[in-house]
């Protein structure tokens, strides 16, 4: 089995609590199933072929909260640590980890943090499920 890289980091990026993506292990590529769109028909035939896919990570496995403290821990120590830790320890901890980011130019910073953890999960699930990655 093999997928393309790129394919399996889009997916991941794009999961939230209402996209899922699966591998089609006889295609091999990544399929999304979106709720409430109409895709019914995906949906079912991945629920009628369960043995057919796998199921890429949810929105729990990637953990998007836990990249931003990541990203925080990895800053050198008094760079904004502890404004950007106290930020994300309350209601709506994403728009102010995004604010103070900005605020502090800190924004590409954890662009580039965060692609790099994406692509890193993305290999790791590949490589867990003996999937050949095609970084062409």
């Amino acid at each position: 089995m093999e997928v393309k890289l790129d394919e399996v980091i889009d997916a991941l990026e794009s999961t939230d609590d209402e996209t899922h993506s699966y591998y089609n292990r006889d295609t091999e590529k990544v399929e999304m199933v979106i709720e409430f769109v109409d895709n019914e028909d995906l949906a079912e035939k991945i629920e009628e072929n369960y043995e057919h896919y796998i199921k890429l990570p949810d929105n729990y496995e990637i953990d998007a909260y836990g990249m931003m403290a990541d990203f925080i821990d990895s800053l050198p120590a008094g760079d904004h640590q502890d404004q950007l830790a106290t930020g994300i320890g309350g209601r709506g901890a994403f728009r102010v980890f995004r604010q103070l980011a900005d605020s502090f130019g800190l924004t590409q910073q954890w662009y580039d943090f965060q692609t790099a953890a994406y692509k890193r999960l993305a290999i790791e699930w590949c490589a867990d499920n003996d999937i050949v990655i095609d970084e062409t």
